[in-house]
């Protein structure tokens, strides 16, 4: 029980450096907003597709999304790295509202699926830049190694809670509402996103000028060199992050290990309405409850990594 109590007051001093910082505190709250508006828009579309086609639409679906996203990731956090991380995440956050929005009005009409299908995955692949803004973001808005620490913790958390707020609320909306309402409800998550990451005030960026020198100058004055920067081309930055993991064996390891564990989870997209379906009283919509329940070991965890930030 010591134990425990002390993960819970290193959690909560954690959250508190966190809350303090300005820009922190509105990014992570926007993350909140995003990462359950994403889950719980799954968690709909997925319901929408087995009611529509079966497990076979389900596993469809799930494969042509996860496939495209894998694709899409590397060329969304390249162009993070070139434009402002802040209007990244606004612009994503309300092109998945339209995006959904749109989507909801088309299976309130009873559309034709394909047209669904095509924009839910295109609201899936929207928010590809997002996390990697966020990861960003993050270093420029802590003040001290400690804040960033605690920030990593803390979007690491929110990410584990909202793996099982998500479903959970998605699930439960569903056994009283429907699926467009459900929808309806994500693009009031992805707007208030919006809202507070366009309320971070950044920065000031502290810009070195170096002054020219004549060719000449003596030799106590500055002296003039001419710096040549090599760019690397679009190809190589995409590719960077590959190439770092295949030169680091515990890179490689980790990242092996999460990619087994992505396979399992991306099956679990389709066995999970099946379960729902045939061994439980609930039907397709109980898939955001079982869904929910796989997220509390990821909450578990996510929560002693943040309680262990202040000590890092």
């Amino acid at each position: 029980m010591s134990v425990v109590g002390e993960s819970l007051r290193e959690t909560g001093s954690s959250l508190a450096m966190v809350w303090r910082n300005h820009g922190l505190r509105r990014v992570n709250l926007g993350f909140v907003g995003s990462a359950i508006g994403d889950w719980a828009y799954a968690t709909a579309i997925v319901v929408w597709a087995y009611g529509v086609g079966g497990a076979t639409a389900v596993g469809i679906w799930g494969t042509v999304r996860l496939v495209l996203m894998a694709v899409v990731t590397p060329f969304a956090s390249v162009f993070v790295d070139r434009y402002s991380r802040k209007a990244i995440m606004v612009t994503t956050d309300l092109l998945r509202a339209v995006v959904i929005a749109v989507c909801a009005v088309l299976i309130w009409i009873d559309e034709a699926p394909i047209v669904v299908f095509v924009l839910a995955t295109l609201a899936a692949l929207l928010a590809a830049p997002f996390r990697p803004a966020v990861a960003a973001l993050l270093p420029t808005l802590a003040e001290r190694p400690e804040e960033l620490t605690a920030a990593n913790g803390t979007s690491s958390t929110i990410d584990s809670l909202s793996f099982f707020i998500g479903p959970a609320i998605g699930g439960l909306l569903l056994t009283v509402t429907s699926v467009p309402v459900v929808l309806l409800f994500d693009v009031l998550t992805f707007l208030w996103s919006a809202f507070m990451v366009w309320g971070i005030r950044m920065p000031a960026k502290s810009i070195k000028v170096e002054t020219p020198v004549p060719v000449g100058a003596d030799a106590e004055g500055p002296v003039a060199t001419e710096v040549e920067e090599e760019k690397e081309t679009f190809v190589q930055e995409v590719t960077a992050g590959f190439s770092a993991i295949k030169r680091n064996r515990d890179l490689l390891v980790v990242s092996a290990v999460y990619a087994a564990q992505t396979v399992v989870a991306g099956a679990s997209i389709v066995f999970g309405v099946e379960m729902a379906v045939q061994m439980t009283d609930f039907g397709p919509t109980g898939v955001g409850y079982l869904d929910s329940v796989f997220g509390v070991g990821a909450i578990i965890g996510g929560l002693a990594a943040l309680g262990r930030a202040s000590k890092n």
